[in-house]
């Protein structure tokens, strides 16, 4: 089952909003998709290909990292590919800042055996060797702002981008 544009709160937890049952049908299998994540407060939007596929308003949830996910799922490898990912401090100035530089995962950190590297100026993920779950999280967190990037899946699994989030991976499979 598609899931990108859930909204979660921290792995291991029932997502804070699902999304739309037919965002499927919004996301291009074999090419570029664009991901747009509003979070103003206490209210968070996202939008895949324009459309808004899920939303939701909580007083718990006001600040966090960003974090890119690549998680496989029974029908096979996953892969998925991000670029020009950039975020934009809705309370300061306004301008986008590039989270990133294309060239380094600089300003990331990797949680799980995912592999996530820097290939021809994109951001890839692969299954990693346990074939489970693996985050590529900002190390600095943010609270009101709007994030865009594009995406790519060249495989079946769960994808998704993050945001207002901790991350604690499940002890029992050995993180």
């Amino acid at each position: 089952t598609l899931r990108t544009g859930e909204i979660l709160i921290q792995h291991g937890q029932p997502p804070l909003c699902a999304a739309i049952k037919d965002v499927a049908g919004f996301v291009k299998p074999a090419d570029w998709n664009s991901l747009r994540v509003r979070a103003v407060g206490h209210a968070i939007a996202v939008f895949v290909n324009d459309k808004q596929v899920s939303s939701a308003y909580d007083e718990n949830y006001i600040g966090g990292l960003i974090a890119l996910q690549v998680q496989p799922n029974e029908s096979g490898p996953a892969e998925v590919h991000y670029r020009n990912v950039k975020i934009r401090d809705l309370g300061r100035s306004g301008d986008w800042k590039s989270l990133f530089d294309g060239k380094s995962l600089t300003g990331w950190k990797i949680y799980g055996t995912e592999d996530f590297h820097v290939k021809d100026g994109l951001i890839e993920c692969r299954r990693g060797p346990k074939e489970s779950e693996g985050y590529l999280a900002t190390e600095e967190q943010f609270t009101d702002f709007r994030v865009r990037g594009r995406f790519h899946m060249l495989g079946d699994g769960n994808y998704g981008l993050f945001y207002h989030s901790t991350i604690t991976l499940r002890e029992k499979d050995g993180y």
